[in-house]
């Protein structure tokens, strides 16, 4: 079967095509440059043009293949909404068409920041979203693509459904993940501090076992929840410590400080050149209700997955890797 996929250098659609090679399938990426590392070596059909690009899109298609659309832009700030709304809702809403046109199954990848949710409220898989009841521009973008999708599937004009991964973390790691971003700070002993809260995180090896299972399985109109389990920030940091024998004695900051002062270090890590881990909003997702059931998911898809402390050890031996070759 023939996978087409859009987001492949990204570090959710690089380790979803992955798995399709090793499954034995044909893999389109449709990418904007060809000689991105994270296609270095991989058996793909590579076609480089813009994804809002709807003749593009229909000439890299084809009749009844499956479309997985995990390109995306992942924001914490405000600072490029309009970007984020046109990647994140716009395009997807292209890409829908020209699955629509071509027949094609399609497999969105939203988010798990798109569900709306209520306080001490347990957050299962969606039948609709609501873009409004949403904080961030990051989640009001997915939310408002995964309403289109439905609203196309409800109409008849589009096979698809549609995956929401919690915080993704794990193996190739290519473009440094905001929690990759931590990771990496972590063992190579750059500044960090630690806060209140933390997050429901998932492998990405998880993630892509998911998203086929749900190419394979899904029933269109549908959203599945990937989800792992939750760990708290001071976890995370103790877990690291463990993994690379030494633990670090972390500042422990309150949530009040790191707020006031939480531009100070979005330009911190933008004069490194690196993806900012905090910011008001990225504090206020680490302290929202957090609990997942993901188990209609798993007994709709068979999807599994592993514990938080071998999602973070998977990470970690992607950036200890790297720091061993610098």
């Amino acid at each position: 079967m023939l996978f087409v996929v859009t987001g492949a250098t990204g570090h959710i659609g690089n380790n979803t095509v992955r798995l399709l090679l090793k499954e034995g399938h044909s893999v389109r990426v449709l990418v904007r440059r060809e000689d991105d590392p994270a296609l270095e070596g991989l058996n793909v059909d590579i076609r480089k043009g813009r994804l809002e690009d709807l003749n593009f899109l229909l000439d890299s298609i084809e009749e009844g293949c499956t479309v997985i659309h995990s390109a995306g832009m992942i924001a914490i700030t405000e600072k490029n909404r309009d970007e984020v709304f046109r990647t994140n809702a716009d395009i997807t809403c292209t890409v829908a068409e020209a699955c629509s046109q071509r027949k094609a199954r399609l497999v969105y990848v939203s988010s798990a920041d798109a569900i709306a949710r209520g306080e001490n409220e347990t957050i299962r898989e969606p039948s609709c979203y609501y873009p409004d009841l949403l904080h961030g521009c990051y989640a009001k973008s997915k939310a408002a693509a995964s309403s289109y999708i439905l609203s196309q599937t409800a109409s008849g004009a589009l096979d698809a459904c549609i995956v929401c991964p919690t915080a993704v973390i794990g193996d190739n790691d290519f473009k440094t993940s905001c929690v990759g971003q931590v990771i990496d700070d972590y063992i190579n002993f750059r500044p960090l501090a630690r806060v209140k809260g933390g997050y429901n995180f998932v492998s990405v090896t998880d993630v892509a076992r998911g998203i086929l299972l749900a190419a394979q399985k899904g029933e269109s109109g549908e959203s599945y929840l990937l989800s792992g389990v939750y760990m708290s920030v001071d976890e995370l940091f103790k877990t690291l410590g463990s993994l690379c024998g030494k633990m670090r004695r972390l500042p422990r900051l309150p949530l009040w400080f790191v707020s006031l002062f939480a531009d100070l270090g979005v330009l911190y890590y933008t004069l490194r050149g690196k993806k900012p881990v905090f910011s008001r909003y990225a504090l206020k997702c680490l302290n929202m209700p957090c609990n997942y059931d993901c188990s209609y998911t798993c007994r709709k898809l068979g999807y599994t997955y592993m514990s938080a402390h071998d999602a973070v050890k998977e990470a970690y031996g992607y950036f200890a890797r790297l720091r061993d070759k610098a």
